[in-house]
């Protein structure tokens, strides 16, 4: 996929680890502001324009808590529904049926008035157990990343995963290992953040595009 904010070069965001790092925080925050609300930055993959919500999902900073379920409320449905056989469905069915009798009781005995809803509704039920994404809060920032990026690669997420300045918290080992896991699960990983100078040192696999103070681009593809 390609990013390109005029009048920069387009930057190639492949599957793996890319990082796009900055010399000073105006630039920065210009390109954190266009990967979460902007209009200027373009995407496009195979001649194609592509809208902002369907090219980036932005995590931003790893030190925050990543709330994946709130990212795929709607695929939670849709991955249980898939799973749940005919005999999960009619036990579902009587236990909801049997609820809402009890519901139903406790309104009539005190003349509340009140009225329960009996249509049978697998979604709501599913969404009223409130079902949660289990993700690594804790342990380390390699941890928790390789989960983020596990999970998104199990719900085949195709857009860019944006992480603020990973480098700032895995070692250059981690770093090449996170490249080859998202390599692996198909994933575009990209770390959008700060530098005085380029992290890319000795040819490693993954990719840096480098803007210095003058926003003079290194690195384009």
């Amino acid at each position: 996929m390609k990013m390109t904010l005029y009048p920069n070069e387009p930057i190639i965001v492949n599957e793996g680890v890319t990082f796009v790092n900055f010399q000073t925080a105006r630039y920065y925050w210009q390109w954190i502001q266009e990967l979460q609300v902007g209009d200027q930055l373009i995407f496009s993959e195979n001649g194609q324009l592509i809208s902002l919500n369907k090219a980036v999902q932005y995590i931003g900073g790893i030190e925050n808590k990543i709330d994946l379920s709130k990212i795929y409320a709607k695929s939670i449905l849709s991955l249980i529904a898939c799973h749940a056989d005919e005999d999960n469905l009619m036990q579902l069915a009587r236990y909801d049926m049997a609820i809402k009798t009890i519901f139903q009781q406790i309104l009539f005995d005190n003349d509340l008035p009140l009225r329960i809803e009996r249509e049978w509704d697998f979604n709501e039920l599913i969404k009223s157990q409130k079902v949660l994404i289990d993700t690594i809060n804790s342990g380390s920032a390699y941890d928790k990343i390789v989960d983020v990026v596990r999970i998104m690669s199990d719900f085949s997420e195709q857009r860019i995963l944006v992480f603020n300045n990973i480098h700032l918290y895995l070692k250059p080992l981690e770093i090449l290992s996170l490249h080859d896991f998202s390599m692996t699960h198909g994933m575009k990983v990209l770390s959008l953040g700060m530098a005085a100078s380029p992290i890319k040192k000795n040819g490693e696999a993954y990719h840096e595009v480098f803007f210095d103070e003058d926003f003079v681009q290194f690195g384009s593809d």
